[in-house]
């Protein structure tokens, strides 16, 4: 759950510095950070293996942080990868 609660932190960090440079999207950041010879942010895989056990046993927070990076964090370069062996309502 604090990896989760990190990376939803890092978006929100990666989209105010993509506000700042007016930018709206990594690739575009990172061009004008090439550009102006300044720091480029790195791609980010997230990956969770088997989702059904960390629902059971933390759901809601788990629930509410890749709810938000999944709605968002594309353009951030942030990417989520989630498998589980049991894709039932519950779970997913």
């Amino acid at each position: 759950v604090n990896a989760l609660s990190n990376m939803v932190a890092e978006m929100e960090r990666r989209y105010r510095l993509m506000a700042d440079a007016k930018t709206k999207n990594i690739e575009n950041y990172n061009e004008k950070m090439k550009e102006l010879g300044s720091e480029e942010l790195p791609f980010i895989v997230v990956i969770i293996d088997e989702l059904a056990d960390l629902m059971m046993t933390a759901g809601k927070d788990v629930e509410f942080y890749i709810g938000r990076l999944a709605q968002m964090a594309r353009a951030s370069g942030i990417h989520l990868i989630v498998a589980t062996q049991r894709p039932s309502v519950d779970v997913v």
